[in-house]
């Protein structure tokens, strides 16, 4: 990362960790929150991820980019040191492990419910019932992130923040159950932004194995 980008990411970081905003009752954060996200009709950007243990330890960092189309669209792509590639169809979500030649399916209706990228893509539909919602502001670097937590047990996150900037969506904080970090930074975003299919298609080479969760 170079140093804006780290010194952005520490600003974010502490963004991440504050309390929420004084006088902000749950209910305007989750208004606040939805007008944001119903905004996102379209998104793509670059970025820059970190994953730490619970220590603190750094276990891996990435690049790569994400394209995402309001309702159902999602393509996630890293490159080293593990290349991956997750995206949706009208139906379902495809893990492809490139280095394995090996390609997970899930249903997509269920990875909506559970995750941070169902989240942005439903545009925020139903986040009374799923999440306690804090918001916290930084007007002096315009800055305003949310943080979730899930308030059902089954959950596949204990946590996620979202950091928005003046322009659109800056940076993703993802805590998982086994308290693992991961902090994404977003470079070269375009909001509504005409995406076209063709964005979210996968070409296989011969002999990948395919599995059905």
């Amino acid at each position: 990362m170079t140093m804006a980008v780290m010194r952005r990411l520490g600003l974010i970081l502490v963004l991440v960790f504050s309390v929420g905003k004084i006088g902000v009752t749950q209910a305007d954060a989750i208004e606040s929150l939805s007008e944001r996200l119903s905004q996102m009709q379209s998104f793509s950007a670059s970025f820059e991820q970190r994953v730490e243990a619970e220590n603190g330890q750094i276990l891996e960092t990435s690049q790569g980019v994400l394209r995402l189309r309001h309702p159902d669209r999602f393509f996630w792509q890293t490159f080293e040191p593990f290349p991956l590639i997750v995206y949706t169809d009208e139906t379902s979500v495809y893990i492809y492990e490139q280095d394995l030649a090996q390609v997970t399916a899930r249903n997509l209706e269920e990875v909506l419910d559970s995750t941070p990228a169902g989240l942005i893509l439903t545009g925020g539909e139903g986040l009374a019932d799923k999440f306690k919602v804090t918001e916290t502001l930084m007007p002096e670097e315009g800055v305003e992130g949310y943080s979730l937590m899930p308030i059902h047990e089954d959950a596949e996150f204990l946590r996620v923040d979202l950091i928005f900037d003046a322009q659109a969506l800056e940076a993703l904080h993802v805590e998982d159950a086994l308290g693992n970090r991961s902090f994404v930074h977003f470079s070269g975003r375009r909001l509504n932004e005409t995406i076209a299919d063709e964005g979210f298609e996968v070409t296989y080479p011969e002999g990948v194995d395919w599995i059905r969760q």
